[in-house]
């Protein structure tokens, strides 16, 4: 490899600014780190670290910039939590806070409806069946019966 490409990565690292470089610049480094020839054992240690600290330098800005998506992505979800959670209270009370009618005449409404007594009521047109082990359930219906016969005015 050509003395020109490895350079920059002494450089950068015998002054100290290594933490300045852009991510390009960081990952040319790493390709000028892999593929620099060194036949001197002693100093390929030396290598095997910069390269190391380069991908930890790469590691540590992909991680800042995943936990600001994260905080963005956090704050959306609060946002739509406070908003479910407004709406909920709106629905719960909007009877309450929107009535048309006062209670009074609710309560005059309620104190004049009759309720037909549970004997009074058609009989049960349900059947039940056990056959090869499934329930079978049928209705019938009863063609005498009204269905608006459960309360009365």
């Amino acid at each position: 490899m050509a003395e020109h490409l490895y350079q920059p990565v002494e450089d950068a690292f015998r002054d100290g600014k290594i933490n300045e470089q852009s991510n390009e610049n960081l990952s040319s480094f790493l390709i000028a780190l892999s593929n620099e020839y060194l036949p001197n054992e002693n100093v390929r240690h030396r290598d095997i670290i910069r390269g190391l600290t380069i991908n930890h330098i790469l590691l540590q800005r992909h991680i800042e910039g995943l936990n600001k998506q994260n905080s963005k992505t956090q704050r959306w979800v609060m946002a739509l939590a406070v908003a479910a959670l407004i709406s909920s209270v709106v629905q719960i009370f909007s009877p309450v806070l929107f009535r048309e009618q006062p209670i009074e005449s609710i309560q005059s409404m309620l104190s004049t409806t009759k309720l037909i007594p549970y004997q009074d009521l058609p009989p049960n047109n349900f059947s039940t069946s056990h056959k090869e082990n499934a329930l079978n359930i049928s209705y019938t219906p009863n063609p005498s019966f009204k269905r608006d016969c459960y309360a009365a005015p």
